[in-house]
């Protein structure tokens, strides 16, 4: 209890205070901007995305929103409120998955350092599937430890949490695909288990499989009935993997070469680009399949190059720094007010939850494996695509755990091994990492202040975007823009011209430029 009005106290000051505070509050950018219209488009009876295209996203979380957005009229306070209620539910979720495994002392320890866990409370802020993502998860590993239970109901009932878990595996996957792999960990390992030890009988295994296929069937029909393939979720697969893998791929999210910096563009440009590579026309299935195989031949063709990308993968799980490619982390902190003295990186969960992950790893019994079998999945995801806070985030429900497992057994700390392995991944928390942080996030913010008739802080994002990557052409426009809206068309023309010179393709600067030109012959 104490713990529920700890974490929805400090998420009503976080609200409270990002109202006051933030210009972003309730303006979604990039991909919340995505799922913001989808659900708009949604609620108005619209398609959205390409004509004939299947799902490009998985499609839950615009659902759910526009459902919310119905409730509320179309604002976005139903949206932010109940994903604080979510992120109370993680809290207490998580609370519960400590004590049934490793007993009251490590769970409430556990749910301590997930309500002092800043990145939680980020996301819970934005219109993005995260914190749903991590509320299911929590639910599904409750509901694998109950299913595991030695003293679980027999007959309906436990069938019962079997297709609870099925159900909730299918709903985790409809929100990110990437969950499919940790369905079929556990599925696999559920069958292991009854075929050594008949624990687990093949009609529950059944339920559970069944619920899934069923939670998953009407997406996949979706995407059958419109373009014809039967594609489960979502067409992005091979487009992700070609991101995190290609010739210049840095570990982190990075756009290849020739595609659009705006995710909303993706879908069209990697059907375009895989078609004009090849010569031929191609189906969203093949498109997938082409930057699936060109990534791997990326990857195979330099074996030295993909070892070192898979090593600072590695390290960059365990970094001290957040990484998220949809908003600058030391700008969000700032304006989560309380939250900005919170524990801001999951570098100091590695840290703290790896004597009991070790032990874990020793003894790998069924409660061990509730926790190792998601930690490998989170693990295998960042690997095969890239590394960000939104994708390592997974990692609080086990680390959270063990972590009070560590805390609250000091013997764990008189190992030498666990020690030394403390000391050695202790190196890799506190690794610099290269400062790479949004410039386009920094526009984006520069635009809304803009909009919002705050030129002097409109001006200051775009010098910080400057200073972060020089000669940015969004950040050079949007300063011309200020000069324009102050009044100084001569200062806007002058830049945009000198934008335009170092950057012949960019479009929107001409554009800008024939518009303020235009506007000044019509003054004389």
């Amino acid at each position: 209890m104490i713990l529920a009005v700890a974490a929805a106290i400090l998420r009503l000051s976080v609200i409270w205070w990002r109202r006051g505070h933030d210009p972003l509050f309730h303006q979604p950018i990039n991909d919340a901007a995505i799922y913001d219209q989808w659900a708009r488009a949604l609620i108005a009876g619209q398609g959205f995305g390409l004509e004939g295209a299947p799902y490009f996203l998985p499609p839950l979380y615009p659902y759910l929103t526009a459902l919310l957005y119905r409730l509320d009229g179309g604002a976005i306070w139903a949206v932010t409120i109940f994903q604080a209620l979510l992120g109370v539910g993680t809290v207490l979720g998580i609370h519960h998955l400590g004590v049934k495994l490793h007993g009251a002392k490590a769970g409430t320890l556990a749910g301590v350092l997930t309500v002092l866990f800043a990145p939680v409370l980020w996301y819970e802020g934005w219109q993005l599937p995260t914190t749903l993502n991590l509320f299911l998860l929590v639910v599904i590993l409750n509901l694998l430890v109950a299913c595991l239970d030695p003293g679980r109901p027999a007959g309906r009932k436990s069938h019962l949490l079997f297709l609870g878990l099925g159900l909730a595996l299918g709903l985790a996957a409809v929100n990110r695909p990437q969950n499919l792999l940790l369905a079929v960990f556990i599925l696999a390992w559920l069958g292991w288990r009854n075929k050594v030890a008949g624990t687990v009988p093949y009609r529950s295994l059944g339920f559970l499989l069944g619920a899934l296929i069923i939670t998953i069937l009407p997406v996949t029909v979706h995407n059958l009935r419109v373009s014809g393939e039967p594609i489960p979720i979502s067409a992005n697969g091979g487009v992700n993997f070609y991101v995190g893998n290609h010739e210049g791929a840095d570990g982190r999210f990075s756009f290849p070469p020739g595609f659009p910096s705006y995710i909303g563009q993706m879908q069209a440009a990697s059907l375009d680009m895989a078609r004009s590579q090849t010569g031929q026309s191609m189906s969203w299935r093949q498109t997938s399949d082409f930057w699936f195989k060109k990534g791997w031949h990326d990857l195979i063709g330099d074996p030295g190059r993909s070892f070192g990308l898979a090593l600072h993968k590695a390290r960059l799980l365990v970094s001290w720094r957040e990484m998220e490619n949809n908003f600058v982390v030391r700008w969000v902190r700032e304006k989560s007010g309380p939250g900005r003295w919170l524990i801001p990186s999951m570098g100091l969960l590695w840290l703290l939850a790896l004597p009991a992950l070790v032990e874990a790893v020793r003894r790998r019994g069924s409660q061990d494996m509730a926790l190792l079998i998601p930690t490998v999945t989170v693990i295998l995801v960042c690997l095969i695509f890239w590394v960000s806070t939104r994708n390592r985030l997974p990692l609080l429900i086990p680390l959270a755990v063990w972590a009070g497992v560590s805390v609250s057994n000091l013997r764990l700390w008189k190992s030498p091994l666990n020690l030394g392995l403390v000391v050695l991944v202790g190196l890799a928390v506190f690794w610099p990492t290269t400062d790479r942080e949004g410039a386009g996030f920094l526009c984006d913010v520069g635009r809304i202040h803009a909009q919002q008739g705050q030129i002097t802080a409109a001006r200051q994002n775009f010098t910080q975007a400057l200073e972060t990557e020089p000669d940015y052409p969004m950040a050079l426009n949007g300063m011309a823009l200020t000069y324009m809206d102050e009044g100084k068309p001569e200062r806007a023309v002058a830049l945009l011209r000198e934008l335009i010179r170092k950057h012949p393709d960019f479009d929107l600067a001409q554009q800008n430029l024939q518009a303020i030109l235009n506007f000044q012959q019509q003054k004389r």
